[in-house]
């Protein structure tokens, strides 16, 4: 088909409480439109897939404390997804030979799966020249009732596929956050320190290759007055060398005679350099 219906929406009570506090809660539905794989090399039973959806429950409370020098926002979610639209591969050979080959991509539906978690953050003027600040996320993913025949221990020749039932979510760590800090050094001169880190996850749905957590710092020193500012800058102060994403179970490197092993691809080294800007 190459059309469909889709609908979605979000339903949601706010309550104002004292000293300023709001709480809510909602209910809201959201969709991902069905497709076509156009790939001339996809299989005629991988050619389509179809519309995900997910119905999300998220209740929350913002507040303000030490006379409105500290603001909170802590929510929590529970999220059903139907036909989870993943991203897989598979080799496709050259010449009639197991290696060299092409890895040809196409996505495909997974069954049903959940996700729940929490969010909190927080910003504190902790002094007149001193500012607070730190978000941290919290989150569960597994697959419910999916047996993938893509999976590259997977054999579709024989029928036989891997039970991925209960198995992470692919680019869900468990934990992150990011914790920081301002500080005014006088003459419109500011000094920000800053961390972030990261649990492992899953690169993909079609293998077992995860990322390894990390834990990255930034720094900057800026100026800004009116219409004017400037800033020098770094991030990845320490240099750290971590994965974004990753392919593994297959080789593709003929000075190793196609060894099968693992592909990362990292994130961006020690980087540093000025800012400026002018507003008009």
């Amino acid at each position: 088909e190459d059309s469909e219906n889709m609908w979605g929406g979000k339903l949601a009570i706010e309550r104002q409480l004292q000293g300023g506090a709001l709480a809510y809660g909602l209910v809201s539905r959201g969709y991902k439109a069905g497709g076509f794989n156009t790939n001339a090399s996809i299989p005629d039973n991988l050619r389509d897939y179809d519309q995900e959806t997910m119905v999300n429950y998220e209740v929350g409370v913002k507040s303000y404390w030490l006379g409105d020098r500290l603001k909170t926002q802590l929510s929590v979610f529970y999220q059903e997804r139907d036909n989870i639209q993943i991203d897989q591969s598979f080799v496709q050979p050259i010449s009639g030979s197991d290696c060299p080959c092409s890895f040809e991509d196409y996505i495909d539906n997974a069954t049903s799966g959940i996700n729940y978690g929490l969010e909190a953050q927080f910003l504190w003027i902790a002094g007149d020249a001193l500012t607070l600040f730190g978000n941290l996320g919290l989150l569960e993913t597994r697959f419910d009732d999916f047996v993938s025949f893509s999976h590259v221990d997977a054999d579709p020749a024989t029928g036989t596929g891997v039970d991925l039932e209960g198995r992470e979510q692919a680019h869900s760590p468990n934990w992150q956050y990011s914790l920081g800090f301002d500080y005014n050094l006088g003459k419109r001169w500011v000094l920000r320190l800053d961390t972030e880190g990261k649990d492992e996850f899953y690169f993909g749905d079609g293998h077992d290759e995860k990322s390894r957590s990390y834990q990255l710092y930034n720094a900057s020193l800026s100026w800004k007055r009116h219409d004017r500012s400037f800033a020098i800058w770094t991030k990845n102060l320490t240099d750290e060398d971590y994965y974004t994403r990753g392919f593994g179970s297959f080789g593709n490197d003929p000075r190793k005679f196609y060894e099968t092993e693992p592909y990362y691809q990292y994130g961006d080294p020690r980087t540093y350099g000025i800012s400026i800007g002018y507003q008009f």
